[in-house]
């Protein structure tokens, strides 16, 4: 695969690097149109676009739409999304209304790179001409084998990061999502996540969103705190791990879990829309101190969920109960610690029915 170096220069210098192609840019040409001419003009094998450290603003979104492609910067390399542009700063797969799920891409890592989505100089969430894309900082649209490393997502004015139509195999490390104006981080229809030492704070919504047929994800060592709303909001999940979480000071809940009801207008509206509960989840070895509301909070049923759990996690002064009521079989808690007014109080073990 060939590597591609963008770098600003007033005028075109080729520079022997190791083998690697250093690409320099007239005065005047966007930094989008330097970085997208940079990926479009790749062989067909893929290759590597690195972006030095600098400012710059993007007058619309890189587009990266073709398998085997690396984009990553240094430290100091940002991109601002420009004003009103009112897209997002990387999309990565298609950009159609409804993908097509026989022509996913694979094989992308983004690295290295703080995305700025400039959300208080947007006027809208939504793309201009496609409505359905968002301003989020980093929009994942049906996409397989996708690492994001060192990332440093945050002022979207939708969310931070946000994954859909049907990826598989994405690994997020070692990055950060904050003052987005809704969720730091967003994950819907897709199987196989894994997001490791991660900070996500700040958010005006929701720390982490999870949703519509989300399966095998784990959460593991990570910061959520100081959402507007809960930490966590999950429904119609299943096999979602939250391991050695610190879970704090978050605005409503730590982590609120629930099943589906129809929307307004839809003709079964307010009814229970079938399989959309909480399945095989777990919380291991979390912590969730001063929440504005209840450490967890189940609004399920063992009807619509099932086989979740909650293991050896330390709740101390949330506003509410550690764990909120929930009926008989739906939930088992096993080695968790309540502290109150300086106690440390031990939860009563509730079996699932039939042990």
């Amino acid at each position: 695969m060939k590597n591609t170096i963008i770098a600003v220069f007033s005028a075109m210098m080729i520079l022997p690097v190791f083998g690697e192609v250093v690409v320099s840019v007239n005065e005047g040409e966007s930094a989008r149109e330097m970085i997208q001419k940079s990926i479009d003009s790749l062989p067909k094998e893929g290759g590597s676009i690195f972006i030095p450290a600098g400012r710059y603003e993007l007058d619309g979104m890189v587009h990266i739409n073709r398998s085997n492609v690396t984009l990553r910067g240094e430290t100091g390399t940002l991109l601002v999304l420009g004003d009103a542009v009112k897209q997002p700063n990387i999309l990565i797969g298609s950009d159609a209304a409804h993908p097509d799920p026989k022509k996913k891409i694979k094989h992308i890592t983004i690295a290295n790179l703080e995305l700025d989505g400039n959300k208080d100089r947007q006027d809208s969430e939504y793309h201009p001409t496609k409505p359905w894309l968002r301003n989020n900082t980093i929009d994942i649209r049906g996409v397989d084998d996708l690492r994001v490393e060192n990332v440093d997502c945050h002022h979207a004015r939708s969310g931070g990061i946000v994954a859909s139509w049907g990826c598989e195999r994405i690994w997020i490390r070692g990055s950060s999502f904050h003052h987005n104006f809704f969720d730091g981080i967003a994950l819907y229809t897709s199987d196989g996540i894994m997001v490791s030492d991660f900070y996500c704070y700040e958010n005006k919504s929701a720390g982490l969103s999870l949703d519509n047929k989300l399966k095998n994800v784990t959460f593991t060592n990570g910061h959520i705190y100081k959402n507007n709303d809960c930490a966590i909001f999950a429904r119609d999940c299943t096999a979602v791990n939250f391991r050695n979480l610190n879970i704090h000071d978050n605005g409503e809940h730590g982590a609120f879990l629930a099943h589906q009801v129809y929307p307004e207008g839809h003709k079964k509206e307010n009814q229970i829309v079938p399989d959309s509960g909480m399945h095989d989840c777990s919380f291991t070895s979390c912590s969730f101190t001063n929440n504005g509301g209840h450490g967890v909070c189940f609004s399920s049923s063992s009807k619509m969920s099932s086989g979740n759990s909650i293991i050896g996690c330390l709740f101390s002064h949330n506003k509410e109960s550690a764990v909120s009521n929930v009926e008989e079989g739906f939930l088992v808690q096993s080695g968790n610690i309540e502290q109150k007014k300086g106690d440390y109080r031990p939860i009563k073990k509730t079996p699932a029915k039939g042990q």
